[in-house]
């Protein structure tokens, strides 16, 4: 990849994301460590895929720089800042709801530390006397 650009967790998961969205329908081979990563990706902005074009364009949009403009040239669009991450929020939601992610709110839901805990086959069951 190019060496200007840190990956965190959540462009690592999306990379690997459009790696496979591409091999299995565009039949396109993307190498993390390949130097011209980037290169590859905004290459890809002419390909005519909504769900890939969503990605990369959010992809894009957590690289930094100059990486959405550059992407915004390829695909033949102006890209305003407020749309793009409008639309990236929109991709992220959709793919969080893919993986199955708790909100924080269902995440905080906490036992009530009174009940007896019982557990079943790796199931846990509040009983209440």
């Amino acid at each position: 990849m190019d060496t200007g650009i840190l990956c965190n967790k959540e462009m690592v998961d999306l990379l690997m994301r459009v790696k496979r969205h591409a091999k299995a329908h565009h039949n396109i081979t993307l190498n993390m460590s390949d130097r011209d990563l980037m290169i590859k990706l905004v290459d890809m902005a002419a390909i005519k895929d909504d769900l890939l074009q969503g990605m990369l364009q959010y992809f894009m949009v957590l690289a930094g720089g100059d990486w959405s403009t550059r992407y915004g040239r390829a695909a033949n669009s102006k890209v305003k800042e407020n749309s793009v991450m409008e639309f990236a929020q929109k991709v992220k939601d959709s793919l969080l709801k893919d993986t199955g992610t708790l909100s924080s709110a269902a995440m905080a839901q906490p036992t009530p530390t009174s009940a007896k805990v019982r557990y079943y086959e790796g199931v846990q069951n509040s009983v209440s006397d």
